[in-house]
């Protein structure tokens, strides 16, 4: 943050000549807000400060604990931090802070009395390993896109082609293959198996009846010729047997 402020504030200007002179204040519908703001950073964090003086004032701590105590299991006061070691906590973040301020921002942008990018430029140069650790963030971004953003990605596709191999291929269109092959069997089967066999009944039974549609004259002439050949193929059947 420091760099920030003397990158901004300190050093020569780095703009152009048209460029400084149209430089002025920001608007107060601008100021404004960014003033309440900063009395925020400064402020906010005081609300979790535990035990404030005499007064137990985490409000950040107690705003759920209600919820979370019987979820796990806890009484009030149990697995709480003592204050001295939260204080001496609070005490070395602040001495660390001060530390990067003083011990490294300040010595590197306001080398010389000069401040600015120069001071910058001649310690990447100096330290060009760290400056490039430094700059790129300690490689967070990259290593969360290496293995979060990458793997998901990874198991998204994977997903993906099992569910189109083998979801929508083997077993959906599989089904469905299987399902029209054994359709177009049992299709030709009723065709010219089933049909088949009706048809030929059919036309057995057709034939049959046209056979006998030429007996069914409506004529008694015919039928009593009918009758005598009849009686006398019976007779003639008879004699033969008797003979034999």
């Amino acid at each position: 943050m420091f760099r920030a402020v003397y990158l901004t504030f300190e050093g020569d200007f780095r703009g152009t000549e048209e460029q400084r002179h149209h430089l002025h204040e920001s608007p107060k519908v601008m100021t404004v807000p960014l003033m309440v703001l900063a009395v925020g950073a400064v402020f906010a964090g005081w609300v979790g400060i535990p035990k404030l003086a005499t007064y137990d004032f985490n409000f950040f701590a107690h705003l759920f604990d209600r919820v979370l105590r019987p979820v796990h299991g806890l009484e009030a006061g149990e697995h709480e931090m003592k204050w001295a070691i939260e204080a001496a906590l609070i005490a070395l973040s602040v001495v660390v802070a001060a530390l990067g301020w003083l011990a490294v921002a300040r010595p590197i942008y306001l080398r010389g009395g000069r401040g600015g990018l120069e001071g910058g430029e001649a310690w990447a140069r100096r330290f060009p390993g760290l400056n490039r650790v430094l700059a790129n963030k300690y490689y967070v971004d990259e290593f969360y896109d290496a293995t979060v953003i990458r793997g998901f990605w990874a198991t998204a596709r994977g997903l993906f082609r099992f569910d189109s191999v083998f979801i929508d291929g083997f077993l959906v269109h599989g089904a469905r293959n299987l399902a029209l092959a054994v359709s177009k069997i049992s299709g030709l089967f009723d065709k010219f198996v089933v049909d088949g066999i009706v048809n030929m009944v059919g036309s057995i039974l057709s034939g049959f009846s046209a056979l006998f549609r030429r007996v069914q004259t409506g004529y008694v002439s015919n039928y009593a010729l009918v009758l005598a050949v009849g009686m006398f193929a019976l007779v003639c059947l008879y004699l033969v047997l008797q003979r034999g």
